[in-house]
């Protein structure tokens, strides 16, 4: 996101909290290849809909200050550590 790039991600990793479906990326189900397949279509298809979505994906990261960045990471480590 930083790089200026929408991502693909699913709600179960620590990047889903900054990720706004539709907007700076999308949220897609664990294990859904075919959504992910149809997102990357359509992002291949819509190349101007696709620097949107990445100029959108950096201004979120720039929004963020390092110690956000590093407590979410934290928190989704936490969260892995109490299921297993």
């Amino acid at each position: 996101m930083a790089s200026g790039i929408p991502v693909i991600t699913t709600p179960t990793t620590g990047a889903s909290q900054w990720v706004i479906d539709g907007v700076n990326g999308y949220v897609v189900p664990p294990r859904d290849s075919e959504a992910i397949r149809d997102r990357l279509q359509y992002l291949a298809d819509h190349p101007a809909r696709m620097r949107e979505m990445g100029e959108a994906a950096r201004r979120t990261m720039m929004r963020l200050s390092i110690h956000q960045f590093r407590q979410s990471y934290e928190d989704a480590i936490a969260g892995v550590r109490t299921h297993v």
